[in-house]
């Protein structure tokens, strides 16, 4: 099989990056003289695109509630830059995507709903822990998670 039959194949599976592509093909024990010329031609064909990629994979991350941070750093691991992956989810956000903010919020009503909390009062230190766990699994930070206690001390509060 050649490298450009290689990265076909790969590709047709799933979404890559130029990262992933190149370092699949190293791992086949193709030159890079050879390597280059599929990642030239996958791109000029459209079948590689970080920016495309990072724009669906911000979209995928924040519909599973991850953090920016989060997106950023799994879409780093892939290869792609800091800056494409922060563009993809400044363009998420201006297209109308879920801001941090508020996937954050959405997982602490969502755990706050599940453990029967209705009344600010019955928001326990466990529920909290489980919204903090749940918050810093996913990527955020430690001032996002007192933020979104807040909003959601208020949201109980405004229900009642």
């Amino acid at each position: 099989m050649n490298a450009y039959d290689a990265g076909a194949k790969y590709v047709a599976q799933r979404n890559r990056t130029v990262s992933e592509v190149r370092k699949h093909l190293r791992d086949k024990g193709f030159r890079p003289e050879e390597i280059e010329a599929v990642i030239r031609d996958f791109t000029d064909y459209g079948y590689l695109d970080d920016r495309r990629y990072s724009a669906d994979f911000a979209a995928y991350g924040a519909e599973k509630g991850w953090s920016d941070r989060r997106i950023t750093a799994e879409l780093e691991k892939r290869g792609v830059d800091r800056e494409t992956g922060r563009d993809a989810l400044a363009e998420y956000e201006g297209e109308g995507g879920i801001r941090e903010a508020d996937r954050a919020f959405a997982i602490a009503v969502s755990i706050a709903g599940s453990a029967d909390v209705r009344e600010r009062e019955a928001l326990t230190e466990k529920v909290k822990g489980r919204i903090g766990r749940r918050l810093a699994s996913y990527g955020y930070s430690s001032g996002i998670f007192y933020e979104t206690l807040r909003r959601l001390e208020r949201y109980l509060e405004e229900e009642n």
